[in-house]
């Protein structure tokens, strides 16, 4: 909450230290500075009750920025997590392809033995086709 009655808050002069008195408004009363000096030496020093709320409307504002940069940061770390799992899983879908693969050439392999040993000299051209096919997955 805010206080009410007079505030004596220190203010500096490159040359003089004066006190100014606050009072219940938000406003300076410059009677109560300790020695006489032109008024435009404080002019800077003059804070308005509009000022103020500036200052803290501008806090809110940065409250609601950094407000917006966490979501934002916790978006992209769901995404991310997201796109992880989707990789995790397309991994593991190639992997088995491979296996698949692999699996498969093994079989044409020891059928084009099996046909060779049963006379049969030329292996067909759908096995053939199908193991360069799958040597070119192979190497990709």
């Amino acid at each position: 909450g805010k206080e009410y009655g007079r505030k004596i808050v220190p203010a500096e002069n490159p040359t003089k230290n004066a006190l100014i008195a606050q009072d219940e408004f938000g406003g300076y009363d410059w009677s109560y500075q300790v020695e006489e000096e032109h008024p435009t030496n404080y002019a800077l020093m003059a804070l308005t009750s509009s000022g103020s709320s500036s200052s803290s409307d501008s806090e809110a504002v940065f409250e609601e920025k950094i407000n917006i940069l966490n979501l934002k940061g916790r978006i992209r770390d769901n995404a991310l997590v997201e796109y992880t799992k989707k990789l995790e899983k397309a991994e593991k879908e190639r992997d088995e392809l491979k296996l698949t693969v692999e699996k498969y050439q093994n079989s044409s392999k020891y059928l084009n033995i099996l046909l060779e040993s049963l006379g049969y000299k030329a292996a067909s051209p759908v096995v053939e086709n199908f193991v360069n096919s799958s040597k070119m997955i192979k190497n990709q």
